[in-house]
């Protein structure tokens, strides 16, 4: 395939190019030596919000790109083409004002050997310089044309890519589900596209409700990640009033209880290490991340309000925020964000430091008469984080019921939930929180726990489809083959 260097026109729902303008061949042919890139450059303050939601590259500003072309033609023709490039500029601005059907309009570079990138346009300029024998009055049927386009800090395929995988929220053990990405392209966090999310199986209780979902970064590896700490498995610093027992409805058959029987004050009532979880020697390295902590946990006595508070660190230094509970239902509740280790220097052989990391919980009875019980803590990844809320799909064998997340060429995200097969109804009670919401450059582990209104079920199963774009800090070759 020969060069490729030009503008062009893409609706929203459809990649491929509707209208292009090439800039290389005919009618317009780029002068040589004219094309100069102000590269993505640090910026310690990033507060651009057409670049949409907590984005990847919130360290980078825009890109400049400056060059000049070149036509000769009749007057006429000159003037239409003169009129297309002033209408390019107008719907640039446009589809960065949020016009209705505004379309997209990229910059396009490829050359043989590798694939073809784009980067969205922001907003650009004209100017018609004088040159010696050419006038911008275009008297010798030739002008020029210099360009100034803004544009997305990061170039990205103009080809998408397609991974699905189905994941059980909480697994029993002694597996624990995961879906692993590899294989991904780019110097960037790939943008995804679009996530849809529907169920393999009919949840036990009402619709799903709320889930949470995690890309863990490769880091120095996830084969030998556990995202759930089963409670029982930890070691109990409150003898007198906490126990594990035996349990049919907890993930394990098996959960921690604390009575409160001789103290009901919030004082710790067990922990777990990650040296519990991870038993082998070494596999601490694959637990390297951030994290939200979430509990599986209930309360036996309709009418008993408990708090609960999760420290961690290596001797409960890290006090995170108290939460109140009161249901009889297994529920899962977000106890507060973890760092493992919570203090590193890259480089360093931080093993020991992974392995006594500890989550303690702290618990009080304020109301009521019942006990606490708590089933496990489950790890879901924050460095690539997604919380979506007011979600009513339940199972379709035909995978109509549906939540759709997407995210724009312009790093915008909003969500849609699909209700029906004919028509379509929308769910636009859908609420999504996101954070840095794309696929690591380097793959990683992908954690998917969820529940309905009712309850938290652990046989529930989950399918995510993605659709992502590569993309590049820089315009550079792939390897070759």
């Amino acid at each position: 395939m020969a060069h490729r260097f030009r503008l062009a026109k893409c609706e929203s729902t459809n990649v491929v190019p509707t209208e292009t303008i090439d800039l290389i061949t005919s009618p317009w042919k780029l002068i040589d030596r004219s094309w100069s890139t102000e590269t993505c450059k640090p910026s310690v303050k990033y507060d651009r919000t057409s670049f949409g939601h907590q984005p990847s590259f919130q360290y980078y500003d825009y890109v400049i790109e400056s060059f000049s072309v070149i036509a000769t033609d009749t007057v006429p023709n000159l003037l239409y083409e003169l009129k297309r490039l002033e209408d390019v500029l107008d719907e640039v601005r446009q589809y960065h004002d949020l016009k209705p059907a505004a379309a997209q309009w990229w910059l396009e570079w490829h050359v043989d050997g590798e694939e073809e990138r784009r980067a969205l346009l922001y907003t650009g300029q004209m100017e018609y310089p004088s040159l010696v024998g050419i006038s911008p009055m275009i008297e010798c049927l030739t002008i020029v044309v210099k360009f100034t386009l803004v544009r997305h800090p990061l170039w990205e395929n103009d080809v998408s890519t397609s991974i699905s995988d189905t994941i059980q929220g909480v697994q029993l053990l002694p597996a624990f589900d995961k879906w692993v990405i590899t294989n991904i392209e780019g110097t960037a966090p790939a943008r995804i596209a679009n996530l849809e999310v529907y169920l393999d199986t009919s949840l036990i209780g009402t619709p799903l409700h709320e889930y949470w979902i995690g890309i863990r970064p490769y880091h120095n590896g996830v084969a030998n990640f556990d995202g759930e700490w089963q409670c029982e498995n930890g070691t109990i610093d409150d003898v007198a009033d906490t126990s594990a027992i035996i349990d049919g409805t907890a993930s394990n058959s098996a959960k921690q209880q604390t009575d409160f029987a001789t103290d009901a004050s919030l004082i710790k009532r067990f922990h777990i290490q990650t040296q519990d979880v991870a038993t082998t020697a070494g596999n601490e390295q694959d637990y390297v991340g951030r994290y939200l902590v979430l509990v599986r946990a209930k309360t036996t006595v309709a009418g008993t309000t408990v708090g609960i508070q999760l420290r961690s660190g290596y001797s409960d230094q890290i006090i995170h925020e108290e939460i109140y509970m009161s249901s009889t239902s297994w529920f899962l509740y977000e106890l507060g964000e973890i760092e493992l280790p919570p203090a590193s220097q890259s480089g360093m052989n931080y093993g020991n430091w992974i392995r006594s990391f500890m989550l303690s919980m702290y618990a009080e009875r304020l109301a009521g008469t019942g006990s606490l019980d708590c089933d496990l803590f489950i790890l879901i990844p924050s460095e690539h984080f997604l919380h979506v809320s007011g979600s009513v799909i339940d199972y379709d064998a035909l995978h109509t019921m549906r939540d759709v997340i997407y995210t724009s060429a312009n790093d915008t995200m909003f969500a849609i939930g699909y209700t029906r097969a004919t028509p379509d109804a929308v769910n636009d009670a859908l609420s999504i929180i996101p954070l840095v919401w794309y696929i690591p450059q380097e793959g990683g582990a992908v954690v998917m726990a969820g529940q309905s209104q009712t309850q938290h079920n652990h046989a529930d199963s989950y399918h995510l489809a993605m659709t992502y774009y590569p993309r590049w800090l820089s315009y550079r070759y792939d390897e070759q083959t």
